[in-house]
């Protein structure tokens, strides 16, 4: 007789029971693969706003540089309304990370650009020209009591920094996208480097920039980024200006738009009035900058004014034409 074979019900159990484990094994390995992605997918999210934040609050930083390189014409200028001044705590520059900052009070210590007003438009001038000097013009802030605020916990200041912010990155109603904003805007003191003679301050002031990023729907918050920056102002040693000719200068013709600096001519030069715009008005620093192109003899510089601002002082920026030899069309009484 022929043999039959017969397969036992043990042998038929455990085939099944691995093929039970194997599908396990790999349903467990789908899922952990899926949830892997969506891991990396909010990662990957996360980071891409971050890196809008970021941008965004870059932005804004160039923004509030262009404030005080252009103050007629830089995009969206805020009001004196958005700008909380009242938060000022002024540090001790001999002792900028020590001594506890003191408080403004108005009096003694007065605010930033308190009572400014230089060119007469009933608004105090918070990014004019000078920096140093008084209380009143230099940025002595310590970072969180800032000289100046602008932040969307307050009416006047959440108004602008949603028209600047629609200026910077569209308006709202764009799309169910989510919408980037400029939150808080502060300005302070510069950092300070101790040198052999005491405590530096390493530039002019420095800006804070923060920016949000919220959902289309709920407004909610999805991302932060604050950035900083050190502003400075443009050195004034040695010669340096928007113009320098190494032979003779005319500027006859086409307006001249440069409103700061030194224009030199090694030769003669012949300029009309008509072609240089007015200069802006502003108060002579307690403590100049040295300037080598200046002369011994202050009464050696030629101020260019003209229209309403003729006998107004000009601090810096000004303009100055500086020649070696003849000067035609200057005004009278200013030819050395």
């Amino acid at each position: 007789m022929t043999p039959v074979s017969v397969r036992s019900s043990a042998s038929r159990g455990s085939a099944l029971i691995l093929a039970l484990l194997v599908t396990f094994i790999l349903t467990l390995l789908g899922i952990s693969f899926l949830l892997t992605t969506g891991t990396e997918s909010r990662i990957a999210e996360n980071e891409r706003r971050e890196a809008q934040t970021l941008y965004a609050a870059e932005t804004g930083l160039r923004v509030v540089r262009y404030w005080f390189d252009a103050p007629s014409a830089a995009l969206g200028f805020p009001p004196d309304a958005a700008c909380d001044r009242s938060r000022r705590s002024v540090i001790d520059e001999d002792d900028p990370y020590g001594t506890p900052p003191t408080p403004a009070d108005g009096s003694t210590i007065p605010f930033y650009k308190q009572s400014i007003d230089q060119n007469g438009d009933g608004e105090d001038d918070l990014f004019s020209t000078p920096y140093r000097g008084d209380l009143r013009h230099k940025l002595l802030g310590a970072d969180g009591w800032p000289d100046l605020r602008i932040d969307d916990s307050e009416l006047a200041a959440r108004e602008f920094l949603k028209e600047l912010s629609s200026k910077l990155f569209g308006p709202d109603e764009i799309g169910p996208r989510p919408r980037l904003r400029i939150s808080r805007i502060e300005l302070f003191a510069p950092p300070y480097l101790r040198g052999v003679s005491g405590w530096q301050r390493y530039g002019m002031g420095t800006v804070r920039v923060a920016a949000r990023l919220y959902s289309a729907v709920g407004n909610r918050k999805l991302a932060e980024h604050a950035v900083y920056g050190v502003l400075n102002e443009v050195p004034w040693s040695g010669p340096f200006g928007p113009l320098h000719s190494c032979g003779e200068l005319a500027l006859t013709g086409t307006p001249f738009a440069a409103r700061w600096g030194v224009v030199t001519s090694a030769g003669a030069a012949k300029l009309s009035l008509g072609t240089l715009p007015q200069s802006w008005p502003r108060s002579l620093p307690t403590s100049p900058l040295a300037d080598t192109l200046a002369p011994s003899d202050a009464s050696e510089f030629v101020a260019l004014r003209d229209g309403p601002l003729a006998g107004v002082e000009l601090g810096d920026p000004w303009v100055r034409v500086r020649v070696g030899e003849q000067l035609d069309g200057a005004p009278p009484g200013t030819q050395p």
